[in-house]
């Protein structure tokens, strides 16, 4: 699989959103609710879908030409592949490879809510800090 990425407009990413996938026809449609959202949030957000490499899933290469359609402009997502099954192997491939001042896991089916760009406003006041919980 190749990887696809989109461009931004040059800004340093605020959030990166790892999101391990497999076998996520049903969830479609909640990914591109997702990716909708992160583009009205008017932040430079990643989208990092982590798969496992060898392995049989024709939702990926749906969710491949879903990402291929979207225009670019302050959202980037992109395929990264893992060699090992597991949603933690998932979870550590999407940090090592994160730019993002914050970092968010947000599994296929999860949803983000409108209320994501008042939160994302709110962390951007906040002092660093090792770790925020939501």
């Amino acid at each position: 699989m190749t990887e696809i990425s989109l461009k931004r407009d040059g800004l340093e990413t605020a959030l990166s959103i790892v999101m391990p996938i497999r076998e996520i026809q049903a969830w479609l449609k909640r990914i591109a609710g997702n990716i909708d959202i992160s583009r009205q949030s008017g932040f430079a957000i990643e989208i990092l879908f982590v798969y496992t490499k060898g392995g049989i899933d024709f939702s990926i290469h749906e969710l491949e030409k879903m990402i291929g359609c979207i225009e670019g402009g302050l959202v980037e997502a992109r395929m990264v592949a893992t060699c090992e099954p597991g949603i933690y192997a998932a979870m550590n491939a999407g940090i090592a490879v994160a730019k993002g001042s914050f970092l968010l896991f947000l599994g296929a089916d999860d949803r983000l809510l409108p209320g994501f760009l008042n939160a994302m406003q709110a962390l951007q006041q906040l002092h660093p800090s090792p770790c925020v919980l939501a």
